[in-house]
Order: structure tokens, then C-alpha cells, then sequence
């Protein structure tokens, strides 16, 4: 049938132009009557006529290629095509790419997929937007007193001297990844003073809550029975308050950029040091029925600095180097990036790369707007990449020119680039999240044949970015539509087409979808633990296990229960 269906396609209608000159004729001689007659008389010959023809040569070609192919002309004129070469025989040995397509078409699926949207479903002033449990391994929420807009996952039990580069030793100290689970945090507050808060969170006792409907589907034989998962914090107040903060997951520093405006370093142990003390003397306390009467001594913004550098306006680019232990960049307002080194092993202080140490410039200057946001490549230590509110991404060699970096991407996106993330498995690979609402991933290699992807599927500016470091092609996601999306890049499509309930197509390789935070501003991949992601936003912080694997209020200021 499709050799027919193509042979009518080329079929036209028969010119007779000249019946109806000849029709004309009679019509100027006859009378009315006789002209009807005619008319009708001559139109059922002209039908008959081309129908006899038209019956001939199907049997003609019958004859030929032994077919068995149908007329459908029993209500309508056609003529043939005396020109018209069969090539059936070619046709049925290699269908044409276009008719392929057709198939595929034809083959594919639509599949409706209901999303909540929430300015297309607002919630009224007594709902409450709840979540399938079913849908993650774990999911546990909490607040501090104020948000923080940004955060870093913290690993205390590494901290051993001198400083290591994180990415270059993956043999943790850590405890095996079985629940309950435990992760320490450090975060930004921001407040509605001046001064914002610097915290340290330790969130412990986390156990599975994807059985929580249904306890009799559940193997909590991993799970200490009586426990609730809990998070306590230590906290500092700091001039400014923090704009983005970076832990070197290692070690026990951490470096932040405040609106002050000042890039800091830190160091954590004398935070971590009381919350652990104060935790074991509220279980000793607990256990002796006393109340809890010891006294904290309270620490501030000074007694944890160890180096502050001065700025001329603030910024939110900020990253230590994966290769070099405590090297640190920053980039601001002021358009410029800035390379902070150690000046010993133990990183005791640090010193502006001013004299251009070991052939390193000390000052990157070649955006034209605010940098926002900076990433080291995982295996070359002298590479960094920044992005800008000039619509730009620039790849830096910090031995060469400061002012011409070698790589340029200067319309990567059509409005600010808010973010960058470099995968640490494919040092050719980078992505990039815009204030266009899309966000894209190149090969640093093929810069000039553009973003091998480019999906604008969000509904606001890409906020953050994240490559799974477990998973070379797993992104995480954030956006002001307030939704994170985890995408893997090694989905193949099949024959199916998903729409949400806008019937806009969804990607295929869109593979969970978290929402219930408003204003989310961060997400961090857990650097030792499995599909462990935290996400922060101004009503609060989640931490959450998705169930890829399927298998079938706040008490006191110091303690807070976490769902």
C-alpha cells in the first residue's frame, strides 16, 4: 500500500480545457433544456471515459509487476502519468529516510505527565503542597533562624594536616553509607541587619523515609529504632552578610564572600569543636536526668578568621583549587578576579598573588560586567573558568596574560551567566546556567560549534549547577521556578513523548524533578555519599536521597527537629 499511496500523490487532474470550448458551443446554440442535457450527457462520457482509462493501465501494471493495487477513483477524475517510471521493486528493498520518519512518528507515544506548576496551580491559604515518599529514598527538611543562600558540604572526619586537594584522594574516613546517615554543612545567613551569620550543621540520625506510608514495604534493619533524625548548629555572627560560601571539603577551611565587602577565610574547628562537645554533654546530661546548664563559650567573626582580603564592591564567585591545596580565586563586581595562595604548607595565611609566585598572575581583568561565578579544572592546576553578566564565559591560564584569556565564549548565553559546574570525569566537559532560564553543556574542545546542549526547560534563571561525582552524566539543577531537576545526558530517547499537563514536551533525559522550597539559590552534590544532594532556599533546607535504585518544627534556637 505505500507504493500506491505515493503513485496517487503524483496523480493530477485531466486538462480539458478543450471539452469545455466544445462544451461552450453547444451551450450558444442549444436552448436551456437541450444544454443541461448535453452537459450532463457529456460530463458522464468525460467521466466514463477517463475512468476506462485509468482501469486499463492499472491492468497493465498489474500485468507488469504482478500487484494487486487499488483504485480509488470512483468518485473523482485522475489521469496518469505516461511519464511515471515504477521503481516499486527499489521502493520495497530500501524505504526512503522520509517515509522512516513517518514510522517513527507513527511508533511514538504520547504520554501526559501531570506536574504541579505552582503559578499555574496556586495553593490556597490552607493547602499545603505534599510529596510522594515513594519517590525518594529520603527526604529531610529543616530551617535555621535565617536562610542560607548559600551552602557547602563539610567533611570533619578528613581533617588531617597537612592540607590535601580533595579531588586527589577519594579514600574517606567516613562511615559506611548505610543509615541513619550523618553530613555536616556550612552555610551563609543572610539577615535583615547588617551582619549575617556564618553556621555549622551537623544533621544526624537520617534514616530512609521512602517506607514512611507504608512501614510493612520497609527494611529498617539498618535504622536504630527510637531515634529521630535531628539538626544542631554552631553559629558566628560576621560582618556582611555572606553571599557565597565554599568549604575546601578536605580540610577544615572555608573561604566566603560577604556584601561587606571582603573575601574570608576560616577555620572551622573551633565550631566544629564546641557543637561536638555540646552534643555530648546534652546525651550525658540527658542520661543523668539534669538539665543542661553548661556554659558555650561564644566564639566571633574574629576569633575563627585567619585571612580577610578587602574588595572594592562585592561578588559571588568564589572557588579553591582542586589540584593546588588552598589556593583560592575570586571574582566581584569590580569585574576582576582575584588568586589568593598559601604562604606554607599548613596554609597559616595567605597572600594576594601580587608578585605573580611561581609565574601565576595574581589578577585576571577581561570581563565587562560583575563576575558570577568561578570553577578550577579538575586536572590542569594553572585552568580556571569564570562566567560574567557580560554573557560570557572565559577559560584562564593563570601562567599567561592576564588580560587575554585564551578561550572565550562570548555570547554563551542571551542574558547574565549566573553559574558554572566542570565535570570531574570529562575535563572537556562544562556547563553553564543563565539568566535566559537555559542552561547548556560544551566541550571546551569544539567551543566554536556552540553548546553540544542546550535545554531551556525551566520557567526562571538557572540559580545552580551541579555534576553528580559519581555519575559523569548526571546534572543537577536549580532554578528561581523554584524546582530542582537532576538530568542524565545518557538517556537515550525512546519511542515515547512525555508532556506536562501545559502539553509542553518533557526531555527524556529529565529524570526527577524536587519542588516545595521557594527561592532556591544553591545545590551541592554530597562528595562521598551516593546520590545525596542538599538544596537551600529562603523557607528552609532539604536534604534528599532520589530513589533512582528502586527496589520495590523547630525545638530551641541551638536544636531543631527535622522531618
Amino acid at each position: 500500500m505505500q507504493r500506491h499511496e505515493e503513485f496517487e500523490e503524483i496523480n493530477t487532474y485531466k486538462n480539458s480545457s478543450t471539452k469545455k470550448k466544445e462544451k461552450n458551443k453547444k451551450e450558444e446554440i442549444n436552448s436551456k433544456k437541450r444544454r443541461a442535457d448535453a452537459e450532463f450527457e457529456d460530463v458522464m462520457m468525460d467521466s466514463n471515459d477517463m475512468a476506462k482509462k485509468f482501469t486499463d493501465n492499472l491492468d497493465l501494471e498489474a500485468e507488469d509487476e504482478e500487484s494487486d493495487y487499488a483504485s480509488n477513483s470512483e468518485e473523482e477524475d485522475v489521469m496518469i502519468d505516461e511519464d511515471y517510471e515504477d521503481n516499486s521493486e527499489d521502493y520495497d528493498e530500501e524505504m526512503s529516510d522520509e517515509e522512516e520518519r513517518k514510522d517513527d512518528t507513527r511508533n511514538k507515544q504520547k504520554i501526559n505527565v501531570n506536574i504541579w506548576d505552582e503559578k499555574e496551580n496556586k495553593l490556597e491559604k490552607d493547602q499545603e503542597l505534599d510529596y510522594d515518599n515513594a519517590a525518594y529514598d529520603m527526604l529531610h527538611r529543616a530551617k535555621v533562624e535565617w536562610p542560607c543562600l548559600s551552602i557547602d558540604f563539610i567533611i570533619p572526619e578528613n581533617f588531617y594536616p597537612p592540607v590535601k586537594p580533595f579531588y586527589e584522594k577519594r579514600n574517606f574516613t567516613l562511615s559506611k553509607d548505610e543509615y541513619p546517615l550523618t553530613s555536616y554543612l556550612v552555610g551563609g545567613g543572610q539577615t535583615a541587619s547588617q551582619n549575617g551569620y556564618l553556621y555549622y550543621m551537623k544533621w544526624f540520625n537520617m534514616h530512609k523515609t521512602k517506607y514512611d506510608d507504608d512501614p510493612d514495604k520497609g527494611d529498617d534493619s539498618d535504622d536504630e529504632e527510637g531515634t529521630n533524625p535531628y539538626l544542631k548548629f554552631e553559629k558566628v555572627q560576621v560582618k556582611g552578610n555572606i553571599n557565597k560560601i565554599k568549604s575546601m571539603k578536605n580540610s577544615y577551611l572555608t573561604a566566603y564572600w560577604s556584601d561587606h565587602p571582603c573575601v574570608e577565610i576560616v577555620d572551622m574547628r573551633q565550631l566544629i569543636n564546641d557543637l561536638e562537645e555540646n552534643i555530648e554533654h546534652q546525651k550525658e546530661n540527658y542520661e543523668m536526668g539534669l538539665k543542661n546548664n553548661n556554659k558555650k563559650r561564644k566564639l566571633n567573626a574574629k576569633s575563627i578568621t585567619i585571612k580577610s582580603f578587602s574588595r572594592q564592591s562585592e561578588g559571588f564567585g568564589i572557588e579553591w583549587s582542586n589540584l593546588s591545596p588552598g589556593v583560592l580565586a575570586a571574582g566581584g563586581n569590580d569585574r576582576k578576579i582575584e588568586i589568593y595562595i598559601p604562604t606554607d604548607e599548613s596554609c597559616t595565611d595567605w597572600v594576594l598573588n601580587s608578585n605573580n609566585i611561581n609565574n601565576c598572575m595574581g589578577s585576571l581583568r577581561g570581563h565587562k560586567g560583575s563576575v558570577e561565578d568561578i570553577v578550577w579544572s579538575p586536572v590542569q592546576a594553572y585552568v580556571l573558568a569564570s562566567c560574567s553578566t557580560d554573557k560570557s564565559i572565559k577559560f584562564w591560564d593563570i601562567r599567561t596574560d592576564k588580560n587575554n584569556p585564551p578561550i572565550v565564549i562570548e555570547q554563551a548565553h542571551e542574558s547574565d551567566v549566573n553559574c558554572l559546574s566542570w565535570n570531574h570525569f570529562c575535563e572537556f566537559m562544562i556547563a553553564s546556567g543563565g539568566e535566559d532560564n537555559a542552561f547548556k553543556v560544551w566541550d571546551i574542545r569544539h567551543i566554536n560549534h556552540g553548546p553540544i546542549s542546550n535545554i531551556k526547560w525551566h520557567k526562571g534563571p538557572i540559580s545552580s549547577l551541579a555534576w553528580d561525582p559519581f555519575e559523569d552524566s548526571q546534572l543537577a539543577v536549580s532554578s528561581e521556578d523554584n524546582r530542582v531537576s537532576i538530568w542524565d545526558f545518557a538517556v537515550e530517547p525512546d519511542d515515547n513523548q512525555l508532556f506536562d499537563n501545559l502539553n509542553q514536551e518533557i526531555p527524556q533525559q529529565l529524570i526527577f524533578l524536587h519542588q516545595g522550597q521557594e527561592n532556591i539559590k544553591d545545590i551541592k552534590f554530597h562528595p562521598a555519599y551516593k546520590n545525596f544532594l542538599v538544596s537551600t532556599a529562603e523557607n528552609g533546607i532539604n536534604v534528599f536521597r532520589p530513589a533512582f535504585d528502586d527496589d520495590s518544627s523547630i525545638a530551641t534556637d541551638e536544636e531543631m527537629a527535622i522531618d
